[in-house]
């Protein structure tokens, strides 16, 4: 290891045992940082140019600070490592963790941290200090997520080098900037142990929309949080290298949430470059941050690895009773959701389900072989699917490259472009949507391969939003289930025959015409399996005719004053005679509380459902 004479600034060599206490730089780079061919220079003292650069103070800051604290040596990646060796570049790269985490304190120069602007004193925040201090540049780094998580003690400086506080007294403030849990700010630094019970998933949402100046870097800086080693392949790219980094990872681990990549996100990765069931970087993650390992006496174990095929797992799967998907069930969960979790009756064996477990949509590709389903998220299963009997464990590849394509010319597909149901929020949608939009809420489509095809439906599930906290409050006291609201759409979904010259009329055979909505009570914590369950009853929109129906306008028309409930739909579809065919309906109506609406008669001819709900968690 290279280190730097804190008072000479010349470099020592020093390896295993003998390397003695030092201080570390995390810091970011800039335009003019000092590099080891500048320090190894042969020129005359009075000629070296690299002194002037600005890299240079920070050096010399860095070794003061060094002095000031009684130590002897530094390290600073600059200057440290010969980065036109690409052996120790290699090197330097797999085992900076370990040098962040050996080091007696770390200092993270924050350049863009001007405490003057806030007219404090030194040690002291101004009322702006802590705004200032969430946008400086290091926290967007790819490299100094490691930084902040391996060092014993990580001590904070402004640009003048004012000390601003350490990692501990400014956990909060941290956490709140970085996502990371203050237990891993505070009891953490150089506790592998500690930072290795947070899940895969967890620690990758901590590296999601971080930057790096090379794209594999992306990859190669969490190399240390996950205690993998592997070669350094520049030129593959981020999706290699991201790629590699999860396949080691799974050979390393049995976590299981590496795969529940695209958690609660509308736009759950890139099929192509993630290759197939892995994710295709970091931003995947994103909404993970929360997703724990969860096992209790009812849940298997599950055991996967890395073949030429793809992914070799044995897991229970559980088999969608109404459209072409299965769902592998994993071993984890969205810990503190924002759902309230209702306790299920005990059942024979005596275990208790507690809390929906993520399970990955997957779509045959024959042989029984699956792919994942392409642009499709995690969706949340009951663990009573377990407990039931009802997702046997199985064996099966999940293979590799893009996702899942059904062949056909003709596409119907439908889009929920706008809502508003005042004083609620979008819970679920079944079945999972597969085609987002940024400029949509939710997206179904299905191919149509007769000429008058069957009926589509899907449900949107919403709850009472924060607005009615207090409500939601009084009703968990008199232990009710808050209310929720039941969208059932009904679209014909029928093949046109209509050619270019005689664009569709309405008439019913455009694919979108005689769309009904219908809205109904439900339980707010409705969950993914019951409205499996309703969808599989062929009555269901029998049961829902006298509840309240949405009436349609015309396109110019607007929605009427007074209405609570309004909404979109966007319909498309796609043949060789019309391609790129759209048009759009809207829906209004009930102008009365939505409390006054009815049950559907499904539900309320099923007590025991309702039993189930009455005691809460």
């Amino acid at each position: 290891m290279r280190l730097l004479n804190s008072h000479t600034l010349d470099f020592e060599e020093f390896s295993g045992p003998s390397v003695p206490e030092y201080a570390i730089l995390s810091h970011t780079w800039g335009g003019e940082e000092v590099v080891y061919q500048d320090m190894r220079s042969s020129m005359p003292q009075w000629r070296l140019k690299y002194k002037y650069k600005a890299g240079w103070e920070k050096i010399r800051n860095c070794a003061r600070q060094a002095r000031r604290d009684g130590l002897r040596y530094v390290w600073v990646d600059t200057c440290c490592i010969d980065k036109s060796s690409s052996a120790e570049l290699q090197e330097s790269i797999n085992s900076m963790y370990r040098w962040y985490q050996n080091a007696k304190v770390c200092y993270a120069y924050l350049s863009d941290a001007d405490v003057r602007a806030g007219g404090g004193e030194e040690g002291q925040h101004g009322d702006d200090e802590p705004l200032r201090f969430r946008r400086c540049r290091w926290f967007t780094r790819g490299f100094t997520l490691q930084e902040l998580l391996a060092p014993r003690s990580v001590v904070f400086f402004a640009r003048d080098w004012t000390p601003l506080g350490d990692r501990a007294g400014l956990a909060a403030l941290v956490a709140s900037i970085t996502g990371i849990g203050e237990e891993y700010l505070v009891r953490g630094g150089g506790n592998d142990s500690l930072l290795h019970r947070a899940s895969v998933a967890c620690r990758m949402s901590w590296a999601a929309g971080r930057e790096t100046t090379r794209g594999e870097d992306a990859a190669y800086c969490l190399l240390g949080i996950f205690g993998i080693h592997m070669p350094l392949l520049y030129g593959e790219g981020i999706a290699g290298a991201f790629r590699r980094l999860q396949e080691e990872i799974m050979r390393a681990t049995g976590d299981t949430s590496i795969l529940a990549w695209g958690h609660r996100s509308r736009n759950p990765g890139s099929q192509a470059s993630g290759g197939g069931y892995l994710a295709s970087s970091p931003l995947d993650f994103m909404h993970c941050a929360r997703v724990a390992d969860y096992a209790f006496s009812g849940v298997p174990r599950i055991s996967f690895g890395v073949s030429q095929h793809g992914l070799e797992a044995t897991l229970p799967v559980y088999e969608d009773p109404n459209f072409a998907l299965a769902y592998a069930v994993l071993n984890c969960a969205d810990g503190v959701g924002p759902r309230d979790y209702y306790t299920a009756p005990a059942t024979p064996e005596g275990a208790v389900a507690r809390r929906p477990l993520l399970a990955v949509p997957l779509c045959c590709a024959g042989d029984g072989d699956f792919v994942r389903a392409g642009g499709f998220a995690p969706v949340e299963l009951d663990d009573s699917v377990l407990l039931r009997g009802v997702a046997p464990v199985r064996r099966l590849c999940v293979k590799r490259g893009g996702g899942y394509r059904e062949h056909g010319s003709d596409r119907r597909r439908v889009y929920l472009k706008r809502w508003s149901f005042p004083g609620f929020d979008e819970a679920a949608v079944y079945p999972p949507p597969n085609s987002f939009n940024p400029e949509f809420v939710v997206g179904w489509w299905k191919r149509v391969r007769r000429r008058r095809g069957g009926p589509f439906e899907f449900f949107v599930h919403f709850v009472e939003s924060g607005d009615a906290s207090r409500r939601q409050q009084q009703q968990q006291q008199q232990r009710r289930p808050r209310n929720g609201l039941l969208l059932l759409v009904t679209v014909p979904f029928s093949a046109s025959n209509k050619t270019a010259e005689h664009p569709p009329d309405g008439d019913g055979d455009s694919g979108s015409g005689g769309a009904i909505c219908r809205l109904a009570r439900v339980p707010a914590d409705l969950g993914l399996l019951r409205m499996q369950e309703l969808m599989a009853n062929a009555d269901l929109r029998e049961q829902l005719d006298y509840c309240h129906e949405l009436e349609e306008g015309d396109n110019g028309g607007g929605y009427r004053t007074g209405d609570v409930a309004a909404l979109e739909l966007d319909f498309r579809y796609w043949n060789w005679n019309l391609p790129g065919y759209s048009e759009t309906h809207r829906f209004a109506g009930l102008r009365n509380e939505p409390s006054t609406l009815k049950w559907p008669q499904c539900l309320v001819e099923n007590p025991g459902y309702f039993a189930r709900h009455e005691e809460t968690t």
